[in-house]
């Protein structure tokens, strides 16, 4: 199953964060697949405009502090999907 799902409408990108059983907390596979989307809307030139939802009772919970805590801290801050945001801001 998807921890992300992506549909297009016209210029419009829907990106759908999908896993409400953790209250899409931002884990190292939701953020893998959000960037993939977020590289697909910024490569498509036809897109104008990107909707963030959520599944479940929550937008986003943020960090999935589970996820870090079981992959231990050190050296997470450094990993390439950490922060990948940095590369498609404009």
């Amino acid at each position: 199953m998807a921890v992300v799902n992506t549909d297009i409408q016209g210029q419009v990108m829907l990106i759908q964060l999908n896993r409400p059983e953790r209250m899409n907390a931002l884990g190292l596979e939701l953020r893998t697949e959000m960037f993939a989307a977020f590289t697909e809307f910024n490569d498509n030139p036809d897109l104008e405009v990107a909707v963030f939802t959520g599944t479940g009772r929550a937008f986003c919970a943020g960090d999935d502090m589970k996820e870090v805590l079981e992959r231990g801290a050190p050296g997470i801050e450094s990993h390439p999907l950490t922060n990948p945001y940095n590369d498609w801001q404009s």
